[in-house]
C-alpha cells in the first residue's frame, strides 16, 4: 500500500470515528429524596432516602 493510499484510509477512518462513540454519563440525576427539598422537620429523620436514575 502507497503513502498516499495509507494517509487516505487513515484519514477515512478518523472520520468514521465519531459516528460509533456513544455518550457516557459519568454523573448521576437525583430523581426522589425523603424528605424533600427544603422540607423542616421537627426531628432528626431515622434515615433519609436518595434515588437516583
Amino acid at each position: 500500500m502507497s503513502k498516499h493510499s495509507a494517509t487516505l484510509v487513515i484519514m477515512f477512518l478518523i472520520t468514521l470515528l465519531p459516528i460509533f462513540q456513544y455518550q457516557a454519563s459519568a454523573h448521576a440525576t437525583l430523581e426522589k429524596q425523603q424528605p424533600v427539598e427544603n422540607e423542616v422537620v421537627q426531628s432528626k429523620p431515622e434515615a433519609i432516602q436518595l434515588e437516583f436514575n
